[in-house]
């Protein structure tokens, strides 16, 4: 048995899931609409043993620096993040990739106040432990066995190489026009935080890690030309195709931030392991990605992590592979759990899953 509970904190996930044994673990942390929410409503109420990072967007991670503003301290054993898959132009993505992230949380000075690895070190009371995970993989964390989805260990997909180098190309086009993102670019190797990331041993040692400069007081966010803002978008969906994905036995499904292309891959694993079959999915980039492949799934009830932004661009598909489809905007939050069904007292249906 497990519990799921997803807060209302607009388009981001701040998510939890509490173990049989009583373990809990937090599953991303961030907004769009306000990081604060994001660390309130989540982190500090979960008060996590564990944090999964699906993936490297600063909207799924900006609640963390509220935990260090406000310095706060979680009984972290251990942090799981995807691997960066190999592929040719595997460093420069992330040079590329973390230099926006900085730009368009405001970060102007290069430094990389918002070090995802770093923060999570302060945000910790004991020595945290960090490890990338990759298909096939298996975590355990407490009492739950996770098997991880995606992403694979090398990148082969032409359609991802290609919105790779789209990205790249649009990124290039950027950095011509913008000046602060140029400054932000070429201060990454000065500063050395690329390397713990690119690393291609599973596990990350806290003495790799490069001491954050995080800012109690991030600088104002200056306007953001389009053309950065066009390499911006190119970069997310590169990193929603690397997001991670996993199962947790057959009791919850996670889908990340995939794409269609992806989407399509995983259903296609869990298909040839007859795994089709989960009383609990959190959707897919807040439920506004979708594949036909999905159709083969058969879900109890679904629930989206979204908010104002991205609400009227959910998919209306999820209801033929649902018995109930949840959505926080409308919901507010949402607490499940695989043995009693829905906790939460003040929704309209009761559902034993």
């Amino acid at each position: 048995m497990l519990i799921l509970r997803v807060p209302d904190i607009g388009d981001g996930l701040s998510g939890a899931i509490y173990t049989r044994q009583g373990a809990s673990i937090q599953i991303d942390c961030g907004s769009q609409q306000s990081a604060r929410e994001a660390f309130e409503k989540g982190m500090f109420h979960t008060n996590p043993d564990f944090f999964i990072l699906s993936h490297f967007h600063s909207d799924h991670y900006n609640g963390l620096f509220e935990g260090v503003r406000a310095k706060k301290r979680f009984p972290i054993e251990q942090a799981i993040m995807p691997v960066i898959p190999q592929f040719i132009e595997r460093k420069e993505f992330v040079h590329c990739l973390f230099a926006m992230n900085a730009r368009v949380l405001g970060g102007s000075s290069g430094s990389m106040d918002y070090d995802f690895l770093s923060v999570m070190n302060q945000l910790s009371k004991h020595q945290i432990s960090y490890r990338r995970v990759k298909k096939g993989d298996e975590v355990v964390l407490g009492d739950t066995h996770i098997q991880v989805l995606w992403p694979p260990q090398e990148l082969k997909d032409d359609k991802i190489l290609s919105s790779v180098k789209k990205a790249l190309g649009k990124f290039d086009e950027a950095i011509k026009q913008d000046d602060i993102l140029k400054k932000i670019y070429n201060s990454l190797d000065e500063k050395g935080v690329l390397e713990p990331y690119l690393s291609e041993n599973e596990a990350v040692k806290p003495s790799d890690l490069v001491s954050s400069d995080f800012q109690s007081s991030p600088m104002k966010r200056d306007s953001i030309p389009d053309v950065t803002e066009e390499a911006n978008k190119a970069l997310r969906s590169v990193a929603n195709r690397l997001s991670l994905g996993f199962r947790v036995d057959s009791q919850l499904l996670f889908l990340g931030d995939l794409e269609s292309n992806e989407i399509n891959s995983v259903v296609d694993d869990l298909e040839a392991e007859q795994r089709l079959r989960f009383p609990i999915m959190l959707t897919p980039h807040h439920g506004t990605h979708w594949n036909n492949r999905m159709l083969n799934l058969s879900i109890g009830v679904a629930v989206s992590s979204v908010g104002k932004k991205l609400f009227g661009k959910v998919k209306p598909d999820y209801k033929d592979i649902v018995d109930h489809h949840l959505l926080t905007h409308a919901e507010g939050e949402v607490v499940l759990s695989t043995y009693f069904g829905l906790l939460r007292k003040n929704m309209p249906w009761w559902y034993l899953l």
